[in-house]
């Protein structure tokens, strides 16, 4: 055979594949390139033009079908498979536009198969559309993080046990006391002010606050991407000001982020959690916090993805939103731990509150929608990843996390010098 005749067979078998659940006649394609495999060599023309453009259209055309329809256990692995087909084309011709159509619409197939159905059988193809659906933790594998946090971090995970060792129920003073921020002497760069949190006329933690003027950007790093591995960010940072870990992590082998993660306008992962309604994106140094709950996730990822993007974006628990604590009371994890969260506030700044107490998720949204001006805020990663802390201006250091902890998400603040230079 020819490389005319295997062109035009190739095409013919793509647009069957595009074929088999659109309005296109099959046969009469399969007919009309039978009709030219068939002239003498001589008289077969090819247009690798056309013939390229009006299989895009079919592309796309097919892209566009499957993303009108509602997924459902009879569509969903074939759907997810033509998808992958043509993802995988789409790159290897650079059509970056036809790529990023065909992950946004595996988006909501995936979300749909995590809820209701097994996931497994689906991983692969999932993955290879950069959407890396996170195994549902077994018991087995719940001992096995506690063991290995009991190890790696005794002190804290032992704290954590007998905070929550025949003790249930949220606790009065938590979701009905008062709440005050005081001053305190450490002076952070940039203009980042530093609170003592009290509940109740006591110490529970702290907030470190960005106001609007400060000269410092936001950014959001996950470990391999080469913006992460060039930093420090330990007790000698001279890269950030302030950091701590941000969304979970799935797998550390692999350095892949449990939820929908995206750095400087490039895909991580693409799994959007249904049950976390927090989406953080940094756009020009500074964070929002969109309820998805209440707005369309996918039009918010699509302009994080489109070309010449810079925008970073993760998902994670929303907390607060409206300065209304948004945990349901009866659904709230009853495990105590420290916690931490980014918050935004209304007067556009934004912050992170540390609270050192042992509390549950409802506990926690119940003091931070207490805090003044705050508009939003979301979950932060502790237990096992809990990274966090700030650099003072007199060149100390303060851990709000446990200095041995690990983490391949990091959510951190730098000094910004150009708005440094323009106060």
């Amino acid at each position: 055979m020819g490389d005319t005749q295997f062109s035009l067979l190739t095409l013919a078998l793509d647009a069957y594949v595009l074929a088999r659940n659109s309005n296109v006649n099959v046969q009469a394609e399969i007919e009309r390139v039978n009709n030219r495999i068939n002239q003498p060599r001589t008289e077969a023309k090819i247009e690798p033009s056309g013939a390229l453009e009006r299989l895009e259209r079919l592309e796309r055309s097919e892209v566009a079908r499957i993303n009108n329809l509602l997924p459902s256990q009879s569509n969903t692995r074939q759907n997810l498979t033509i998808l992958a087909e043509i993802f995988k084309k789409a790159i290897e011709k650079n059509d970056q536009s036809l790529a990023r159509e065909c992950q946004l619409t595996a988006v909501k197939y995936v979300a749909f198969i995590y809820e209701k159905l097994n996931p497994e059988p689906f991983a692969d193809t999932a993955a290879s559309l950069g959407i890396h659906i996170p195994n549902k933790i077994s018991r087995s594998k719940k001992a096995g993080h506690i063991a290995s946090q009991i190890y790696y971090n005794p002190s804290h995970a032992l704290g954590k046990i007998m905070e929550n060792v025949g003790k249930g129920g949220h606790r009065p003073e938590y979701i009905s006391g008062s709440v005050e921020l005081t001053a305190t002497g450490n002076r952070l760069s940039g203009g980042v002010e530093n609170f003592a949190l009290h509940l109740n006329n006591e110490k529970i933690g702290e907030v470190l606050m960005v106001p609007p003027e400060a000269a410092v950007s936001a950014s959001y790093l996950v470990y391999d991407q080469q913006d992460y591995t060039g930093y420090d960010y330990g007790e000698s940072t001279k890269d950030f000001i302030l950091f701590s870990s941000a969304n979970y992590a799935s797998d550390f082998v692999d350095n892949i982020p449990a939820t929908l993660s995206i750095v400087n306008g490039k895909p991580r992962n693409l799994f959007l959690a249904p049950q976390m309604h927090g989406l953080v994106t940094i756009d020009n140094g500074r964070p929002k916090i969109n309820n998805i709950k209440l707005q369309p996730p996918l039009p918010i990822i699509s302009a994080a993805l489109a070309p010449g993007s810079s925008v970073s974006m993760f998902q994670t628990n929303l907390i607060v939103d409206g300065g209304q604590n948004l945990v349901p009371d009866k659904e709230s994890s009853p495990s105590r731990d420290r916690r931490r969260v980014l918050l935004t506030g209304g007067e556009g700044q934004y912050g992170i509150v540390q609270v050192n107490s042992y509390v549950d998720l409802f506990e926690l949204g119940s003091i931070v929608a207490k805090l003044p001006n705050v508009g939003s805020a979301v979950n932060l990663d502790t237990g096992g990843c809990d990274l966090a802390g700030y650099r003072t201006t007199g060149g100390g250091f303060v851990w709000l996390g446990d200095k041995e902890a690990k983490t391949i998400t990091l959510f951190g603040i730098k000094s910004n010098e150009k708005r440094l230079a323009a106060r």
